[in-house]
């Protein structure tokens, strides 16, 4: 019974010799002949396929719901909404509900440790999907005019005469 770790071979001398096993693994891994160097070579390619994505998203909300929502000058919908987008940095967020006074702030989408160079390769390289979420929530304040007109009549009427002083003062 041979021995399983060599096996016979012939020499081209004519004579006999003997190789080991894991030699003649390494030669048919690289033999041209082989279909393991096709795989090898589309292995990579293969993972590369499998990597997920970073998937960023905006989730918007505001009290009370239903307000429109503008980010940079386009409408994106209505509150509470979640949109994607794709660079961190500052918006322009705008919001507007019947009966209350508009919002217009710049808001910031910080980027996370994993979205800064270098771990971003290995972020995005990864098989599954990162999806990070940034939250801005606004609370909407009523007209002053719907919630008490006669407290905002005298709020206009006390702006005026300050106004008035002031110009007459210069």
């Amino acid at each position: 019974m041979p021995n399983p770790i060599t096996t016979l071979l012939p020499r081209a001398s004519g004579g006999g010799g003997t190789r080991s096993e894991t030699e003649g693994v390494f030669s048919s891994l690289f033999s041209p002949s082989s279909p393991l160097p096709i795989a090898y070579c589309l292995l990579p390619l293969f993972l590369l396929l499998l990597t997920g994505c970073v998937e960023r998203r905006i989730r918007v909300t505001s009290s009370p719901a239903g307000a429109r929502v503008w980010i940079n000058d386009q409408q994106v919908g209505t509150t509470p909404l979640e949109t994607r987008f794709t660079f961190y940095g500052g918006y322009d967020v705008r919001l507007e509900l019947e009966g209350y006074n508009s919002v217009n702030e710049l808001r910031q989408a910080k980027a996370p440790l994993y979205e800064y160079p270098g771990p971003d390769l290995i972020a995005t390289a990864l098989p599954f999907k990162l999806k990070p979420l940034v939250k801005w929530h606004f609370d909407l304040t009523q007209v002053e005019e719907k919630t008490n007109p006669e407290a905002a009549r005298e709020n206009l009427l006390n702006r005026a005469e300050s106004l008035r002083q002031q110009a007459l003062s210069e």
